[in-house]
């Protein structure tokens, strides 16, 4: 079994403000600490670093699509067996993983880098084989005064407090955007058809999102979204066609301007997508 021999700390005292959920930092050092340890099964160190740094154009010149400036500097090192160059492109790609099968989904970088992009932050990671692998992401500094915490109540198990219910026909294709919305906090429902959502809204007065395929068995998503507007108009939509799907009603779709997100797409694209379209002004019946 994989474990940790020592956890070393250097946290800065004089750490500046950056404007972050806590839950989904939490969820980002989990991921991060939980891939270590799973790297190290003969034992390691792992260390936890913060600080407050500047990037500046030399930086940037290393590294172009930076925006320079003040960050919030979080490293996860460890003392693992590193990984080869040739595999860092695609370390946070969906699905893609260097663990055994069944051993890991793919999804913890994925996860990570969506969180990090959604916040405004870089990621970035270096390792080599036999020197273990360090991965420091930057969150921008605000100067904005922290807001006073919000009290836990009921919605504690939902980190987000908002519930979406992915429409999707595809069995494989809607249980891994359910996997990637649940661990970037939210609560998350599924349905194969336009009918079967239409018949757990009615069933669940609290769901605040629906992203849904077009062309389904049944029901599909054009008139999905018709429906949801006449009977539950605050509730949105956010439509996830293919390439080669319905171009008719995907015209349709950016005429009205509706909220479009093309397949495939990056966990970092859905979570910029449903983030969105969430902070979108509820319509009113």
């Amino acid at each position: 079994m994989s474990q940790v021999t020592a956890l070393v700390t250097k946290l800065s005292d004089l750490v500046e403000n950056a404007r972050l959920d806590p839950d989904q930092l939490t969820q980002v050092i989990l991921n991060l600490t939980v891939n270590a340890r799973d790297a190290m099964p003969e034992g390691g160190i792992l260390h936890l670093e913060t600080s407050t740094v500047d990037l500046d154009d030399a930086y940037i010149q290393e590294h172009p699509t930076v925006q320079p400036g003040r960050y919030v500097m979080l490293a996860v090192s460890d003392t693992r067996v590193g990984m080869d160059k040739s595999i860092l492109p695609r370390i946070f790609d969906p699905f893609f993983t260097t663990k055994d099968v069944g051993k890991g989904t793919g999804l913890g970088l994925a996860i990570v880098y969506g969180i990090v992009k959604q916040s405004g932050g870089y990621v970035w990671v270096h390792s080599e084989p036999g020197h273990g692998t360090t991965f420091k992401i930057y969150f921008p500094v605000t100067t904005t005064a922290p807001e006073a915490p919000i009290p836990r109540n009921e919605t504690a198990s939902r980190p987000s407090g908002q519930t979406v219910l992915v429409v999707e026909d595809e069995a494989m294709i809607r249980g891994n955007v359910r996997l990637c919305l649940e661990q970037l906090g939210y609560h998350v429902m599924e349905a194969a058809n336009g009918d079967a959502a239409l018949r757990i809204c009615q069933m669940n007065s609290h769901v605040d999102l629906v992203p849904t395929d077009l062309v389904m068995p049944g029901m599909g998503g054009h008139e999905l979204a018709v429906e949801v507007g006449r009977l539950y108009p605050n509730v949105r939509m956010l439509f996830m066609p293919g390439y080669t799907e319905d171009s008719a009603a995907r015209r349709d779709i950016l005429m009205q301007g509706g909220p479009f997100l093309q397949k495939p797409f990056s966990v970092a694209d859905l979570s910029n997508a449903v983030h969105q379209v969430l902070a979108l002004p509820m319509r009113r019946p």
